[in-house]
């Protein structure tokens, strides 16, 4: 196994295991969350928990994917050391078929932005953010699923030895 392909999946792993406690967040079809965010401005503990839990698996996930996973395709698909900055790395991904579009990325990206450094405080404007994040949770972990078998049809992690 080569060192890119040994980055890819490491990447995989850290992903899969950031998703499935994404996923665990949306249980009940995302019912649970919905009733915190309902919940968090009255500062109820469990509410809060709920809700702070979530808004770090989705972060997670967001830097995962686009930090690591994007990364260790390019890297695997032996374009270069270096991936090129994110928005052109999301075009790339899109051109090879990778992922089925960029802009909801970069829109991923910016609401994990208003989640984690702008932290709203109005209540309004932090329940209508989580409940973007939410809905976007479940596009990002469908997306996941198209870089796994992306990466299964290229035969990524396959070696010379495998063929």
């Amino acid at each position: 196994m080569t060192r890119d392909q040994s980055r890819l999946l490491d990447a995989i792993a850290t992903t899969r295991a950031a998703a499935e406690r994404l996923r665990d967040s949306l249980r009940m079809g995302g019912a649970e969350l919905a009733a915190a965010i309902s919940l968090s401005p009255q500062d109820e503990p469990g509410a809060l928990r709920e809700v702070d839990a979530f808004v770090q698996r989705y972060q997670q996930v967001v830097e995962h994917v686009t930090h690591r996973l994007f990364g260790a395709i390019y890297r695997a698909e032996e374009l270069g050391d270096r991936p090129p900055p994110l928005t052109r790395l999301f075009r790339y991904l899109e051109s090879i078929a990778a992922l089925d579009a960029t802009e909801p990325w970069r829109v991923y990206l910016e609401i994990r932005n208003r989640l984690v450094h702008e932290y709203p405080l109005d209540p309004a404007d932090r329940a209508q953010a989580l409940t973007d994040a939410a809905e976007a949770s479940i596009a990002i972990l469908t997306d996941i699923d198209i870089l796994f078998a992306y990466i299964g049809r290229r035969k990524l992690l396959e070696t010379s030895d495998d063929h």
